[in-house]
């Protein structure tokens, strides 16, 4: 089943596409991906998105734990792609449920990954990346074809497979 859905209703970006794969697993088979334009609302655009989404596919796993990493990854987009007004190239956000696990992919146009600094603990940022390992979810990054950009991945397994 294709479904056509529109793209974050105040950013104006492409329409997105949806698909489901149904089968007699409880783990249903769903990916969506969208552009956002990098700008200071794209995060809770995305939030926002992923809450409806994860809603809609009934994904049984910790959900503010999911929106809270949803809501980093577009962040830190946004930031190391010093990318505020909007000028640079779409985000590229990727939500994927297979077999329980949540897969939520940010690209964008830098081409290097910042790895997780030693934050000091009075600092108000750069604890992000620490975070969404402190959620529970295994963190990747991989460079785009072309040196494009880059992909960081995030990925939460749902409750029924946490043990």
């Amino acid at each position: 089943m294709l479904l056509r859905l529109p793209g974050p209703r105040t950013n104006g970006s492409a329409e997105v596409t949806e698909t489901a794969v149904p089968n007699s697993s409880p783990h249903l088979t769903h990916h969506w991906s969208g552009e956002f334009r990098p700008t200071e609302i794209s995060a809770p655009e995305a939030r926002n998105t992923v809450r409806r989404l994860l809603n809609r596919w009934g994904w049984d796993g910790d959900l503010d734990a999911a929106l809270l990493i949803t809501t980093e990854l577009m962040a830190n987009a946004v930031r190391h792609t010093g990318a505020g007004n909007g000028g640079s190239p779409p985000l590229v956000l990727r939500v994927d449920v297979e077999g329980g696990h949540l897969l939520l992919e940010v690209s964008d146009c830098a081409p290097h990954f910042t790895p997780v600094p030693r934050t000091d603990e009075e600092a108000e940022s750069g604890r992000g990346l620490l975070l969404i390992k402190c959620l529970g979810a295994t963190l990747s990054w991989a460079s785009l074809p072309n040196g494009a950009g880059k992909r960081v991945t995030a990925c939460l397994a749902g409750r029924a497979n946490c043990g």
